[in-house]
């Protein structure tokens, strides 16, 4: 028996080295979001005494935290500095990734949190992002064991998704302590006029 459970959130982000130039801020694209949704599919052969694989306000509550640091925020990937002082400067929410932010590559990094968590890790079978209506990704158990390296490391989330109310799953996540809001966008401006 298959269940999935969807969550919903909106996210910015850029992609170095897309096929699609406008995606890809280092040839000439720029910042753009997506409204994502993300389905997590649980499978077991065994139901609960309820009837259940597992009853879906206890998924969203293992899990939906993890997922709620992506809403309305900028997802940035580490090797891209300069979008990471801009981003900065731009938004109070943004999450600093340890890999290029596509659809691809962010349903095995949530597929293997999930995996990660006790109550959850047996029960885990796939994970699917969509980026928009008609494009998703799909990453599976076995997608996890070959491509976990390309999404390991810290996720890095800027203070106002730290101190917000929404509990967040604190493996391999870490806050910026190097955020000074105000330095940077002094430093932001200054480009700015340099320019004109």
């Amino acid at each position: 028996m298959r269940i999935a459970k969807e969550f919903k959130f909106e996210s910015a982000h850029t992609v170095l080295g897309a096929f699609t130039r406008k995606c890809d801020r280092t040839r000439g694209g720029g910042i753009h979001g997506h409204s994502y949704v993300m389905q997590l599919i649980l499978d077991s052969r065994d139901l609960d005494p309820a009837g259940m694989v597992m009853d879906f306000t206890r998924v969203k509550k293992l899990f939906g935290s993890f997922v709620d640091m992506f809403d309305h925020s900028l997802l940035i990937y580490l090797e891209d500095p300069g979008l990471l002082n801009l981003g900065r400067a731009l938004s109070d929410r943004y999450v600093v990734l340890p890999y290029n932010p596509t659809a691809e590559l962010m349903a095995v990094h949530f597929l293997k949190i999930a995996a990660d968590i006790p109550e959850l890790e047996k029960y885990v079978h796939s994970c699917r992002v969509y980026e928009t209506v008609t494009s998703w990704a799909e990453a599976t158990r076995e997608d996890v064991v070959h491509l976990s390296h390309l999404v390991s490391g810290e996720v890095m989330i800027s203070p106002s998704i730290a101190n917000s109310d929404t509990e967040i799953i604190r493996a391999n996540v870490c806050v910026d302590d190097d955020y000074d809001g105000e330095n940077i966008v002094r430093a932001v401006m200054g480009l700015v006029e340099n320019k004109q």
